[in-house]
C-alpha cells in the first residue's frame, strides 16, 4: 500500500509539472506572438526557420547591394547628362570660332567661354559618389581626380584604370556597374577626346586663331558618343529594377512561408490556453483529495 501511495503521488506530481509545462508554453506563444521558442518545440520547424531566415537575410543582401548600385548609375548617368550638355553648348560656342571673320579679341573671347565649359566638363568627369569618383574604374580615390591637364596646359591625362567595378545582385550574379574614364565607343575614347577637343579649341582660340575643322570633328564626334555610354547606364538600371522586383517577390513568400513555421495562431493558442487551464485546475483538486489520504496511509502503515 505504501508503494502504491507513492506511485500515486509521483504520478500526480508529475502530471501538474507537464500541466504548468503546457501553460508556460502556451503563455509564451501568447505573449511572443511566436510557436517556435527553443529547438524541443518542434526541431524539423526549428531547422526550417533557420534555413528561411538565412535566405531571409541573404536577400536583404542583394537588396542593399541593388540599392547602392542603382545609386552609383544613377549617379553616373547624371554626369554623363551633365557633359553631354557641356559639349553641346560648348560645340555652338566652337563653330562661332571656326569663322576666319572674328577678330582677335573676338576670338580670344570665345576662347574664355570655351575655358568655362572645359571647367565644367572636368568638374562633371570627377563626379563623386559617397566620397569615390564614377568615372576612375577602380581607382576611386581619395587621392588624384581621373582626369587631369597635364602641366603644360596641352593634354588631357586620364589617372583611372579599366578596371569594371562589381556588385552581387542575386545568388551567383554579378554585374558591372561603372563607366571607366577611357571607356571607347568604336575606337575612340569617349570623354577623353571631348576633353581634349575642348582643351585643345580653347588653346587655338587663346593662343593661334579660329577653331579647326579638325577640332569641331572631334567634338562633336565625343557628343555624338555620349549616348552610348548613357545608354549601357540605362540598360544596367532596368536590370537592377527587374532584379529587385524579382528579389522583393522572394522575399515576400520566405517572409510569409517563415511567418506559417514560428508563427502562432493567436486564437488557437488562446483557445489551447484556456483548455489547459481547465486541465491544470482539475489536477490540482485530483491533488486535493488523494496527497492528503496517501500522506496519512503511509504515515500509518
Amino acid at each position: 500500500m505504501r508503494i502504491t501511495s507513492r506511485m500515486m503521488v509521483d504520478n500526480l506530481r508529475q502530471n501538474i509539472y507537464n500541466n504548468t509545462e503546457s501553460l508556460a508554453s502556451l503563455q509564451q506563444q501568447l505573449a511572443s506572438g511566436k510557436r517556435l521558442s527553443k529547438p524541443s518545440d518542434d526541431p524539423q520547424g526549428v531547422s526550417l526557420a533557420l534555413t528561411l531566415r538565412t535566405t531571409s537575410a541573404q536577400y536583404n543582401q542583394y537588396l542593399r547591394n541593388i540599392s547602392s548600385a542603382t545609386d552609383w548609375l544613377q549617379a553616373t548617368d547624371s554626369a554623363l547628362d551633365q557633359i553631354s550638355t557641356v559639349l553641346t553648348r560648348a560645340r555652338d560656342v566652337a563653330l562661332q570660332g571656326a569663322t576666319g571673320t572674328l577678330d582677335r579679341a573676338s576670338q580670344e573671347a570665345l576662347g574664355q567661354e570655351i575655358d568655362g565649359y572645359l571647367h565644367e566638363a572636368m568638374q562633371a568627369v570627377n563626379s563623386t559618389q559617397d566620397g569615390k569618383y564614377l568615372l576612375a574604374g577602380l581607382q576611386v580615390g581619395p587621392g588624384t581626380a581621373p582626369f587631369t591637364e597635364d602641366s603644360s596646359g596641352t593634354s588631357i591625362v586620364y589617372n583611372g584604370d579599366a578596371s569594371v567595378m562589381e556588385r552581387e545582385i542575386a545568388p551567383g550574379v554579378k554585374l558591372g556597374i561603372n563607366v571607366c574614364g577611357d571607356v571607347s565607343v568604336g575606337g575612340d575614347e569617349v570623354l577623353t577626346n571631348g576633353l581634349q577637343a575642348l582643351l585643345d579649341m580653347r588653346n587655338q582660340l587663346l593662343n593661334v586663331g579660329a577653331v579647326t575643322a579638325g577640332q569641331i570633328d572631334k567634338l562633336t564626334t565625343a557628343l555624338n558618343d555620349v549616348p552610348s555610354l548613357r545608354s549601357v547606364v540605362g540598360t544596367n538600371t532596368q536590370r537592377l529594377s527587374d532584379t529587385q522586383d524579382a528579389l522583393n517577390s522572394l522575399q515576400t513568400n520566405v517572409t510569409a512561408e517563415l511567418s506559417q513555421v514560428q508563427d502562432a495562431d493567436v486564437a488557437q493558442v488562446m483557445t489551447k490556453l484556456m483548455m489547459q487551464e481547465s486541465v491544470y485546475q482539475a489536477a490540482l483538486n485530483v491533488g486535493a483529495r488523494v496527497i492528503q489520504p496517501s500522506l496519512l496511509d503511509f504515515l500509518t502503515h
